[in-house]
């Protein structure tokens, strides 16, 4: 069952969808009486008869009620019509930080001060023993007043509660999980900090730290793999933001940061560069450089390219090459995006020194 502009669901009327997830449909609705705008979620029809779904829709609408916050979304009422559990929600304008990372971009400047926002927003769901559990930029919303707004705490734990039965499953997105979650292993604040300094370093990077088509790369990467920030990249970036984000990116909670606290207290002290003082310097995904080198469009030359990553990543090195290539400005940006696609920080060098090698004429 779904819902149609102009249907009157309770006390609400049905203005149109605003979006759906793998759980719940929320829609646009205006209170008949107060005349407020807000956002109604409801179970999808496909999961009402799931009782741990149903049940993780109960405890988003008691961890929702316990938080008050002006970074949160907040809760306004749950009711239930014909059977049917809903939920009624502050409705949130803006944009997703997603969907400003990719058009127009994040100054880092403002992406710092985004962040800094989401942390004062988690210290106070920490303070509570909530842990938000799926922090990433489609999470994040971005106000038209230039509010942040945390968003979406279905998969969010309250300490000490054991109601909900453990599947085994992971939970969270491939992207921006800890290290304790795909292993399947109690999460708190800390866990929540991993996610933040992720979303982070894809502002600053213009792409998260473990980057791959590949599900079982990329996880690999959260549980063993030390990121290596690109720094020839981003030059603009301070050396300090790099290593505030590696010390959030550690693999045992105990060595991150402890607190969302004191994450945002690192940020705050985060010395001013250069570049960090012009805020109109965008940091997003971006076409390769242009240089003076030639263009990576030569058959032979690519076949070479192949072979030199062959010995890095096995027989899969000719279609990332076919795939890299026509995407790549230049042969030193060909070069640069390839070596990603290698897991050792070591033998990325090796790949890159056969570029530096290489006599483009």
């Amino acid at each position: 069952m779904s819902f149609t502009p102009g249907q009157q669901v309770g006390d609400y009327e049905i203005l149109g969808p605003l979006g759906a997830g793998g759980m719940g449909r929320v829609y646009r609705v205006k209170h008949l009486i107060s005349q407020r705008s807000e956002a109604l979620k409801v179970l999808l029809h496909d999961v009402e008869n799931d009782q741990n779904l149903c049940d993780r829709f109960v405890r988003e609408i008691q961890v929702q009620a316990r938080l008050n916050h002006p970074g949160i979304a907040s809760l306004h009422t749950a009711f239930r019509l014909d059977n049917r559990l809903l939920m009624v929600m502050e409705l949130v304008e803006g944009e997703s930080l997603r969907h400003r990372m990719r058009n127009p971009g994040v100054a880092l400047p403002e992406g710092v001060a985004i962040i800094r926002q989401v942390l004062d927003a988690l210290a106070h769901a920490h303070s509570l023993s909530v842990t938000h559990r799926d922090i990433k930029p489609s999470n994040i919303m971005l106000t038209t007043q230039g509010q942040v707004k945390l968003l979406d705490f279905g998969l969010a734990t309250v300490a000490g509660d054991n109601r909900l039965t453990k599947s085994g499953a992971i939970v969270g997105s491939i992207h921006y999980m800890a290290p304790e979650q795909i292993r399947c292993e109690t999460s708190d604040a800390r866990t929540d900090i991993y996610s933040t300094a992720i979303t982070l370093w894809e502002i600053a990077a213009g792409r998260p730290p473990f980057a791959s088509d590949i599900e079982y790369a990329i996880l690999t990467g959260h549980l063993e793999t030390i990121p290596d920030p690109p720094r020839a990249e981003h030059p603009e970036v301070p050396e300090a933001l790099w290593q505030i984000l590696l010390r959030g990116l550690a693999k045992r909670p105990e060595a991150r940061f402890q607190s969302a606290h004191e994450f945002n207290a690192a940020l705050t002290n985060l010395p001013q560069s250069a570049a960090m003082d012009h805020p109109t310097r965008t940091i997003a995904p971006a076409a390769a450089p242009t240089t003076t080198d030639s263009r990576p469009s030569d058959p032979n030359l690519l076949d070479t390219v192949s072979r030199e990553l062959a010995l890095y990543v096995g027989p899969i090195a000719r279609v990332l090459v076919k795939r890299h290539a026509p995407k790549a400005a230049s042969l030193d940006g060909l070069y640069k995006s390839l070596a990603e696609e290698i897991e050792s920080p070591a033998d990325r060098q090796k790949f890159l020194a056969a570029r530096n090698r290489r006599n483009p004429s």
